[in-house]
């Protein structure tokens, strides 16, 4: 069980925090002070107060508020009175302590010129906090069969037989399998909350949605394991890729970045323009993992969370199509002479995984591929729709009038598919048949329907 505790603090302004029936008493005193950006120590008072200004006991006992009624949280630092006694004269520093006290109570977050806080558009935190978490641990957990976990293991496995919560119970056996949550001491409830708070987070839209975050997580399961990634990346290289895999389109709106950048909304101008959609997908992650229920890099030391926190921005920023060619053509110039020991090399073909799982539903067999073209269809006439009545730039991608999906996808296949998979399968071992030759059967269909 938890409980939403709305707070006001002093100087700061308004935030929301999560207590669970496990917290302790000094458990949520230090989380009150990482909330306000404070280091907590015996010198540190906290006074909590009612929002008619009655003063309650930091305690874990508090009853949940409203946001119309937050409790206030202040911020003093006892006066040092070691310093006053030594002193000749009090009188004479009253002054200096005064201004000295006044420079303690000061919070790192304030300047001394502002008088109210600047909110910040936050959309990523907001939907995080909107979240309305059911956990599942008594939830009876979907089972399957070896045949089932061996064919998970390929490209070709057939994601339309599962339903959303059997599709949390596939993602918990990749983690298992890959040793992920041994090498990294991931509790098993804490992976099952986090993987079920992504599915909340994702919107139901035809096309980016939990469904397409689960084909592409497994994708890449199928790709390292019929390549010997297996074998060959590291468990931060393996933890990286799962992750990005999972929170890659987080809160996609079902409309792309022209559309948000045309449109002025509000990630467009939170993020200048740069890669709207995947800097709030990153955002929308990070936050997920900020509740402590779900943070499954939890164990991890500052030093390995900041080496796959920065893997899996790169990541994820790398599947903005906008940055496609450019990185496909770096990639290229490295396969002839490709290094294993090479960072650089090893890093590249990180961001070539995530952008090959992300377009890849052309690997699967077609009566497995072709519903997902027709859903992503679905989601281009819905931008067009919507912009027609905005009165934004238009695609002519995007008009159903217009498109034909032969044609489409034939181009999409030929030109943007099979160059990356090419590619890697340059670098990687058993491409061919398990997966660039699926493609090329994909672009035969799709050239049959023009026909």
């Amino acid at each position: 069980m938890s409980k939403k505790i709305y707070l006001n603090i002093d100087g700061i302004g308004n935030e929301v925090i999560e207590l669970f029936s496990k917290t302790t008493t000094n458990e949520f005193r230090k989380f009150l002070c990482n909330v306000a950006d404070y280091t907590d120590d015996p010198n540190l008072i906290l006074k909590l107060y009612k929002h008619d200004g009655t003063i309650i006991p930091i305690s874990t006992e508090i009853e949940s508020n409203s946001p119309n009624e937050p409790y206030r949280l202040v911020f003093r630092r006892k006066k040092q009175s070691s310093q006053l006694e030594s002193s000749p004269s009090c009188s004479t520093l009253k002054g200096v302590n005064e201004e000295e006290e006044d420079r303690l109570n000061k919070n790192p977050r304030i300047t001394a010129l502002s008088t109210t806080p600047v909110k910040t558009p936050n959309p990523a935190k907001t939907k995080v906090e909107n979240v309305e978490m059911i956990y599942r641990h008594n939830i009876e957990r979907p089972s399957f069969n070896q045949e089932v976990a061996d064919h998970l293991k390929k490209p070709t496995f057939d994601i339309w037989q599962w339903k959303e919560n059997g599709m949390i119970s596939l993602l918990e056996h990749m983690f298992i399998e890959l040793k992920l949550l041994d090498h990294y001491n991931i509790n098993f409830d804490t992976l099952d909350n986090f993987l079920h708070c992504c599915k909340l987070c994702y919107n139901k839209n035809p096309f980016h949605n939990f469904l397409h975050c689960f084909c592409v997580t497994q994708m890449m399961y199928g790709i390292i394991n019929i390549t010997n990634l297996v074998n060959i990346l590291t468990p931060r290289e393996k933890l990286i890729l799962m992750l990005s895999c999972i929170g890659h389109d987080l809160d996609h709106p079902g409309c792309n970045n022209s559309y948000q950048v045309n449109a002025k909304t509000d990630l467009a101008l939170l993020y200048n323009d740069q890669s709207p959609l995947e800097n709030h997908h990153c955002a929308v992650f990070f936050y997920i993992l900020k509740k402590p229920e779900t943070n499954v890099l939890e164990s991890l030391s500052n030093e390995e969370f900041i080496e796959v926190r920065k893997g899996i921005i790169q990541c994820i920023l790398a599947t903005d199509m906008a940055k496609h060619s450019t990185l496909v053509n770096q990639f290229k110039s490295m396969t002839e002479n490709f290094d294993f020991k090479n960072p650089e090399h090893r890093s590249m073909l990180l961001l070539m995984l995530i952008k090959s799982a992300d377009i890849s539903n052309e690997v699967r067999p077609t009566r497995v591929a072709e519903p997902w073209v027709d859903n992503l269809l679905e989601e281009f006439f819905m931008q067009y729709d919507k912009e027609l009545i905005e009165g934004l730039p238009v695609s002519e991608l995007m008009d159903r009038k217009k498109v034909k999906k032969s044609i489409t996808q034939t181009n999409f296949i030929a030109y943007v598919m099979i160059p990356i998979f090419e590619a890697m399968a340059k670098v990687l071992p058993n491409m061919d048949d398990n997966v660039i030759q699926p493609i090329r059967t994909s672009l035969a269909y799709y050239k049959s329907l023009g026909e």
